[in-house]
């Protein structure tokens, strides 16, 4: 019987095998499936299997579209079941989120390289700003991991930003937050992190990465915005100093009750200051495109007319950045000014991003300190941009005179040179052409390699818990209350992987082992070998009754492809009635076009030692075929997962339907507590085994 069985295994394994050659792989290319799905099925025992899918994602150029580039070396960094990474022309990349509200991909320079007197400038385009949870770029010291590692977080930096415009970044090493040490000269990788809010899916795209040299000057702007009064005293403090800075006003304030007259901006045109545009309303975005461009050209008439110094120069009200307000700006300007919180490279501008450090009530003087000590060291261009100086206002812009003296002070005494924007613009970009010319550009392409794809998974997934559960059975005889204790585990270091809950249950006064722990060990990139225990009541009249349980192991191993795969594994159960039973189960199963969800054919077969046995359902044979339906969907913070199946058993030559099905909702509650539902039912067998369940349960992890 045993020589059979496995006979029977090894026929059927080989038709499945043929199957996903014919059927499966041409179905998965038509529907335009994503190239490089990869999933690791562990064989599950009937009830207890929840689907144990895990899997990593990616686009392979080899036989990939939309111009998807194969040696790549950006790599997906985070194992979920649906990350997907493409490239384009070597130099965009884009990456979406996956139903874990999350996508990472990775770079490894070819050889380490120094960031010090160092700048990043790279594009970045978004679909939905509004669902951005984190959007970071992070540096790696000396490996990896990311365990050591410099962090460029650009969740606030970014704000009131237009879907899927592109938007240029330039960062010095020294607006990277950094973490546990790194250092600086020697940076190994680089990694782009996005998570959404849990609404919706973020698509972000990069490109243009550069690497700039930073240049041998520091430079420091003082810029001030709307005009008020308040500039005067700001204007006396630099006096004393000898320091000239920039006002960037809005024409229709002038005069207006708290603001500057004409005579005081020209006041300080007089004394070399710059004078600029601005738009103290904050309402470009609600104006039509011909009110905008009637109010920028008014703007630039008025400055040019008066022959300002900063003429040539918009700051955008909130730092705004809007391809149509950015296209009617440069229309009337030529340099655009920000708010997004971060330094300039010394050596180049982008003509309309030059990036801005507002200070306000919440800045404190260590912060402010810091910035100008970053910029000295690394040979930065600095803009502070204020708003009004009263020692009276409560205002989230206003800072109190003495503040923005000792600001002043310190700069005075860092030496740094002190410039309005046009000089410092005007001193980069002559410096910056004077070094091109000798030979030496300043600007670097980032360099793109190729590199042999490994397998990716986050060194750092070591997740583990516990979990309790509630369950009621019910059958035709009776109806019975269950609890379950559970250790829980989720680790993958990329070699080795355990999954799944194993424990203690509690019926009826009898304990028995619950739940299913099984072991993996990847082979290659296309097969792994596992081994599992588990335990569980047995669901059949009697069995509840007098409290049957059960007890295996199984072992068995995946190959797979980019669509789907084949999972073979023989098991042995035993029970506490005295009965062995053998058998194994093949499966084969394949990814649909909708994510997070599969495809399967099942066959289950095993011979008992005691056959007919009215404790356990125990036909001498027993051969179950299904066909069935899998998912597990993130929505938010729920978790929809289950599946159902149907299809024919025998019972040593009686044929009966088969079918089961489990239905979940969990809820994340934060990151280390889940709760939900699951109820569930398997009607494979006469009406001794036919039974349903429903159950509460609580995870913690960690």
């Amino acid at each position: 019987m045993r020589n059979f069985l496995l006979f029977k295994l090894l026929k059927q394994s080989l038709i499945y095998i043929l199957f996903a050659q014919i059927v499966i792989t041409p179905l998965a290319i038509a529907q335009g499936l994503p190239l490089g799905a990869r999933i690791y099925q562990s064989v599950d025992t009937e009830r207890n299997s929840v689907s144990k899918i895990m899997a990593e994602y990616w686009r392979d150029g080899k036989n990939g579209q939309d111009g998807i580039i194969f040696d790549s070396p950006f790599q997906p960094y985070y194992e979920a079941n649906d990350i997907e990474v493409m490239t384009q022309e070597r130099k965009s990349l884009r990456v979406s989120t996956s139903s874990e509200n999350m996508a990472g991909t990775f770079y490894n320079f070819p050889k380490p390289i120094s960031m010090r007197n160092k700048s990043l400038r790279f594009r970045v385009k978004v679909s939905n700003w509004s669902q951005i949870k984190e959007l970071s770029l992070i540096l790696s010291s000396g490996d990896d991991s990311f365990t050591r590692s410099f962090t460029l977080d650009l969740t606030e930096k970014l704000h009131g930003q237009t879907n899927n415009n592109w938007v240029e970044v330039t960062a010095p090493i020294s607006n990277f937050f950094s973490y546990n040490s790194p250092n600086m000269l020697d940076i190994y990788s680089a990694l782009w992190r996005v998570r959404d809010k849990g609404v919706s899916r973020v698509e972000t795209e990069i490109a243009g990465f550069q690497i700039i040299d930073n240049g041998s000057i520091a430079r420091i702007s003082i810029t001030i915005d709307d005009g008020d009064l308040d500039s005067l005293i700001a204007k006396r403090i630099m006096d004393q100093y000898g320091m000239k800075g920039s006002l960037f006003i809005d024409p229709s304030a002038i005069g207006q009750k708290g603001f500057l007259s004409q005579k005081q901006l020209d006041l300080f045109a007089r004394d070399g200051w710059n004078i600029g545009g601005h738009d103290i309303n904050y309402n470009l975005r609600a104006m039509s495109t011909q009110e905008v461009d009637s109010f920028l050209g008014s703007t630039a008439s008025y400055l040019k007319d008066r022959q300002y110094a900063g003429r040539e120069y918009f700051a955008y009200p909130g730092g705004l950045d809007d391809p149509r307000i950015n296209a009617l700006v440069l229309k009337h300007f030529k340099y655009g000014l920000n708010v997004d919180s971060t330094s300039n490279a010394g050596s180049t501008i982008s003509d309309y991003r030059i990036n801005r450090m507002s200070i306000d009530r919440w800045t404190t003087l260590a912060q402010v300190k810091k910035w100008i000590d970053d910029a000295k060291s690394n040979h930065e261009y600095l803009v502070l941009n204020f708003h009004t100086f009263s020692a009276a206002r409560s205002t989230d812009e206003n800072i109190s005179p003495e503040f923005f003296l000792e600001i002043i002070q310190y700069i005075d005494t860092s030496q740094v040179l002190v410039q309005t924007v046009s000089e410092a613009v005007e001193s980069i970009n002559t410096t910056q052409l004077s070094e091109e010319i000798k030979g030496f550009p300043r600007i670097s392409l980032l360099p793109i390699a190729q590199v042999d794809r490994i397998t990716l998974i986050d060194p750092r997934r070591q997740d583990f818990g516990v979990g309790l559960a509630q369950t009621v059975y019910s059958n035709p005889g009776a109806t019975y209350l269950g609890q379950e204790l559970q250790f829980l585990a989720n680790y993958n270091d990329g070699n080795y992987a355990l999954k799944g809950g194993l424990g203690i249950g509690v019926l009826s006064g009898k304990n028995y082992l619950v739940g299913d722990m099984t072991a993996m060990k990847f082979v290659n990139a296309n097969s792994l070998i596992a081994f599992g225990v588990y335990g569980d009541v047995v669901n059949s009249v009697l069995g509840l009754q007098q409290g049957v349980t059960q007890q295996g192991w199984n072992i068995g191993g995946d190959l797979y492809n980019d669509y789907g795969g084949l999972s073979l594994s023989g098991t042995q159960s035993y029970f506490t009635q005295g009965n062995t039973q053998t058998g194994g189960t093949a499966k084969i199963y394949a990814m649909t076009a909708y994510e997070g969800v599969h495809i399967y054919i099942k066959d289950r077969y095993y011979i008992n030692s005691q056959a007919d046995t009215p404790l356990f359902y125990s036909p001498q044979y027993y051969q179950r075929l299904t066909t069935g339906l899998g998912w597990r969907k993130v929505l938010g913070e729920n978790i929809y997962s289950g599946w159902v199946d149907a299809g024919q058993a025998n019972a040593a030559g009686t044929k009966i339907f088969a079918g089961s099905g489990r239905f979940a909702l969990d809820h994340v509650q934060n990151k280390a507590i889940t709760y939900g539902v699951a109820l569930g039912t398997d009607i494979s067998a006469a009406s001794n085994y036919q039974y349903y369940y429903v159950d509460a349960h609580f995870k913690y992890t960690f």
